[in-house]
């Protein structure tokens, strides 16, 4: 079973847009794909890591694979470039979880995951191998090494950090983004069934 963990509404539109889906408990099945929205750090511990425990419990052979959008650190990539994050940091613990391979052919790079609060981070803290910033994929990683299941996390460039772009602006250029991250799963499903 694949379990997409996604952060945004927009690309959460876009797979429900796009297959058909069941509800469950857990959240929305679809064949062999689950669909989970991650949203903030506070609804991931108190509803999104206890369910991916429950699945973990209910299904064998999980693969967790976590899309969303990301920003870049000074303009290293281009808007729209889909990345393989290959580990990802939390600057406030200066801690490193390596992430599974996706198996695509795309670039990989270092994400760091910051608090949904944070206004300000200081660069010169920052790992010369990170490139993006986003404010969830720690915390998952936390949670898939508590339970020993395999992350793989694939983004798309959406904006610039350092340009703090207004939430709204996002949701407006969100449609081709979103239609990348869809291609990427479909990609990485392929790949996967490939291997087995």
């Amino acid at each position: 079973m694949i379990v997409l963990l996604i952060a945004h509404r927009a690309e959460f539109r876009c797979f429900f847009n796009k297959m058909t889906f069941s509800k469950e408990s857990f959240g929305y099945l679809s064949g062999d794909t689950c669909l989970i929205q991650t949203g903030s750090k506070d609804k991931l511990i108190r509803h999104i890591l206890p369910g991916i425990k429950k699945l973990s419990k209910e299904f064998k052979d999980i693969r967790l694979l976590n899309l969303g959008f990301a920003a870049v650190l000074n303009r290293a990539l281009p808007i729209g470039t889909v990345v393989e994050a290959g580990l990802c940091y939390s600057p406030y613990t200066e801690e490193e979880i390596h992430l599974q391979k996706s198996g695509l052919t795309i670039q990989s790079v270092g994400c760091m995951t910051i608090r949904e609060a944070e206004k300000h981070f200081h660069f010169s803290q920052k790992k010369s191998y990170i490139n993006i910033v986003d404010m969830e994929l720690f915390f998952l990683a936390e949670e898939a090494r508590r339970l020993s299941l395999p992350l793989t996390s694939i983004k798309v460039v959406s904006d610039y950090y350092e340009e703090r772009v207004p939430a709204g602006r996002l949701i407006e250029t969100a449609p081709p983004l979103c239609h990348k991250l869809y291609e990427s799963y479909i990609s990485y499903k392929e790949k996967g069934n490939d291997l087995v």
